[in-house]
């Protein structure tokens, strides 16, 4: 029988995973083991941000959480200098379009359509691919194979997008493998799926309304507060 994993303990290894990765984003760009480790972080994440969705009693007060959130992050972030357009609004596209998508057939198309040009506009934090993982795992969240299988071609897609989908220059990467490794690195998000197939979705239990409200908020200060310490330690 396999060991299952709670929410709060993959909400930990996402945290502690997202914290290693921007430690060498920001500290120590040359250790790329950092950078590896934190490719765990984000499939994590886009999966509670689906199930958040699926679960929420109000969607409008959990995209409205999302979108104060974000705009909140990113005055943080130009303050201090961090120069990217936080993953906050990415998840806050992906939740408009999941909600849009469930009317079905062509304005759902148009819903996952819109939302990744949307992504690509805006430039932010991993853009259509971080859109895209989050309605896989909606779609998908209990399928192990289609998650893997998923998280595999959203990758491969990504990456060749950052290539301008150049064909040939992608074989080439792949066929000098050890000068490109930096650029395969992506793959190992799919790492996250073993993690996700042993999630037992079981809610949280806390001894109180105020004690959920506490986590449930540490985490999004999380984000943004850890990002500028090490934003002013590096300089």
């Amino acid at each position: 029988m396999y060991m299952k994993i709670s929410r709060d303990t993959l909400k930990f290894i996402a945290l502690v995973t997202m914290t290693i990765d921007h430690i060498g984003y920001l500290l120590f760009p040359d250790m790329i083991l950092l950078r590896a480790i934190g490719r765990l972080a984000f499939p994590l994440y886009a999966y509670f941000v689906a199930e958040g969705f699926r679960y929420t009693r109000d969607r409008r007060a959990y995209l409205t959480r999302l979108l104060v959130s974000a705009v909140l992050t990113q005055v943080l972030f130009n303050t201090v200098g961090l120069d990217f357009v936080n993953v906050l609004f990415t998840f806050a596209i992906s939740t408009c379009v999941l909600w849009i998508a469930e009317k079905g057939g062509l304005i759902a198309f148009l819903g996952v359509y819109i939302g990744v040009l949307v992504s690509i506009a805006i430039s932010c934090d991993y853009s259509f691919y971080g859109v895209l993982m989050v309605v896989l795992f909606y779609l998908e969240g209990r399928s192990f194979i289609k998650m893997l299988a998923g998280c595999f071609l959203l990758t491969t897609v990504y990456l060749l997008a950052t290539l301008s989908f150049d064909i040939n220059a992608f074989i080439q990467a792949i066929q000098y493998f050890e000068l490109n490794h930096l650029f395969f690195i992506q793959y190992l998000c799919i790492l996250a799926v073993p993690l996700l197939a042993l999630y037992d979705h079981k809610k949280s239990i806390y001894s109180s309304l105020m004690v959920k409200r506490i986590v449930q908020y540490s985490f999004y200060l999380y984000y943004p507060l850890h990002l500028v310490i090490l934003k002013l330690i590096g300089g």
